[in-house]
């Protein structure tokens, strides 16, 4: 049988192993914590940086499409502009009715079909160009638990920045600038 001086001996050696243990615990886990917290450090680095680089990608594509079309447009105007006799959209005997709509679209710019289907190529590649630049923007966001963090993240209140959409009234010492008077008036980036 142990005596009582023992069991307390016993439970103070118990108590101090309990706080060694919890001690130990949170050392570990504020190292995790820690360690988390520098990989997501790190992805957001590198999501920037890729980020950038399909930006600037982008930007170069957009670049080179639009000195594409611009060159197209200039030899366009310059036909245009040594060509002795205009044709009227009316006069241009064709069947295709994509064609015919260009040319009314383009009435004034284009007077040949060739025209006409030159402006229809440019008005496709730029369209095609804006979904590459917001396809490879969408793809650039993606990480890969993504579909986890989107089944994770609570539902959004249902009052969630109805504030940004009231007017500021007099005296309102908030700090940012009133966004509906932005939208209504504003030219530059909020």
């Amino acid at each position: 049988m142990w005596s009582k001086k023992q069991l307390d001996e016993i439970q103070t050696k118990l108590s101090k192993y309990q706080d060694a243990m919890n001690s130990r615990l949170l050392g570990l886990l504020r190292e995790r914590v820690e360690k988390i917290l520098k990989e997501q450090a790190h992805q957001t680095l590198v999501i920037n940086e890729h980020t950038k680089q399909l930006v600037a990608s982008a930007l170069l594509d957009i670049h080179a499409a639009s000195t594409r079309s611009l060159q197209e447009q200039t030899h366009i105007l310059t036909n245009l502009a040594t060509q002795k006799q205009t044709a009227s959209v009316s006069s241009i005997n064709t069947k295709d009715v994509v064609t015919a709509d260009v040319l009314q679209w383009s009435y004034g710019m284009a007077t040949t079909t060739e025209e006409a289907q030159v402006f229809s190529k440019i008005q496709h590649d730029e369209a095609q160009l804006h979904k590459e630049v917001a396809k490879r923007i969408t793809d650039s966001l993606w990480y890969e638990k993504f579909d986890e963090r989107y089944e994770t993240a609570n539902e959004a209140h249902e009052k969630t920045f109805e504030w940004i959409l009231q007017p500021r009234q007099s005296g309102d010492e908030t700090q940012w600038s009133d966004f509906v008077k932005w939208l209504r008036e504003g030219d530059d980036l909020f």
